[in-house]
């Protein structure tokens, strides 16, 4: 799988793990096949372990492409027209370059440039023309010979550097127009993320900010063995004005159809944020509680919570 990682923030190869908790959905999710992988990508792979939150009337549009390919190894860039590799043998001091198209592209070139800064004319350093389809690849070798005239590998190798960033790899179709290119990026050491760590039960969580964010973490996450109600209800134990833990648990009362329970937490929100302003920061207490009063058939009451809300 390739994708870029601005919008779809990543892909990944999910398991449930050995454990218990994870042997237990092995079971549930299985007849008696036991543990199994799920492959996730594209733009709606950060509803896990993320899960998002989406707005009213908010969509999310994107387009995504499944294609296969073959013979080229690990994927460094790809577009709907074309896939390409390129591994840099240290030892050998040879570059490969490999090439697979999503249609027939006859005389396409495959070519190592070295980019102008600035946007000039590009420099040419290896050009080879090929006939590409998706049922023949291309495999091209530049070995240490030719690599030695490039003037930035040459100085790369001397400093102990990476011998071959900034250039650039390009299929090109007959006609000029690029297919796909890859540039070599500089290395970077990046340092490996701490483990996700558990939420601590509602009684030691140190603040009420802390209640409401660990108990919204446990709602986003849906929890299988926590309860977001727990840390909210402990939350307002130790303050029962907290705006948001009485917007997030009448939220949860809502879920559970009792609007007349949420009503009295969206009520209390509001008659906080309103304390000095009657135009506040946030109006989602506002929405929640025409959101409630509508559902009890209190209509004129709910017109009026939702026209503040907008």
């Amino acid at each position: 799988m390739w994708q870029i990682t601005i919008l779809p923030r990543g892909k990944k190869q999910w398991t449930w793990g050995c454990g218990e908790f994870g042997k237990a959905w092995d079971r549930a999710l299985t007849d008696e096949d036991g543990p199994y992988i799920e492959l996730m990508t594209g733009c709606f792979t950060d509803n896990q372990p993320d899960f998002t939150w989406i707005q009213p009337q908010e969509t999310k549009n994107f387009k995504q492409y499944f294609m296969p390919y073959k013979n080229i190894g690990y994927v460094k860039n790809a577009t709907i027209d074309a896939a390409v590799n390129a591994v840099y043998d240290e030892a050998a001091g040879q570059l490969t370059i490999s090439a697979y198209a999503t249609s027939a592209q006859q005389g396409a070139q495959i070519l190592l440039v070295q980019p102008r800064e600035g946007g000039g004319p590009e420099k040419v350093w290896h050009e080879k023309r090929v006939d590409l389809s998706p049922e023949h690849t291309c495999e091209v070798k530049i070995d240490r010979e030719k690599l030695q005239q490039i003037p930035a590998f040459t100085r790369a190798a001397q400093n102990n550097t990476e011998a071959l960033c900034g250039l650039q790899v390009c299929v090109r179709a007959a006609d000029g127009r690029d297919l796909v290119s890859y540039r070599f990026p500089r290395k970077i050491e990046a340092e490996v993320p701490e483990p996700a760590k558990a939420a601590p039960l509602p009684k030691d969580c140190k603040t009420t900010e802390d209640l409401f964010l660990y108990g919204l973490h446990v709602e986003q996450y849906r929890h299988a063995t926590y309860h977001a109600e727990d840390y909210y209800l402990e939350g307002l134990r130790r303050d029962p004005a907290d705006i948001r833990l009485n917007n997030a648990y009448g939220r949860c009362l809502l879920r559970n159809c009792d609007f007349a329970g949420a009503e009295k937490y969206f009520r209390k929100a509001v008659e906080k944020a309103i304390r000095s302003n009657p135009n506040p920061y946030d109006y989602e207490p506002y929405y929640n509680l025409g959101l409630a009063l509508k559902y009890q058939g209190k209509t004129k009451e709910a017109y009026d919570a939702f026209y503040k809300a907008v």
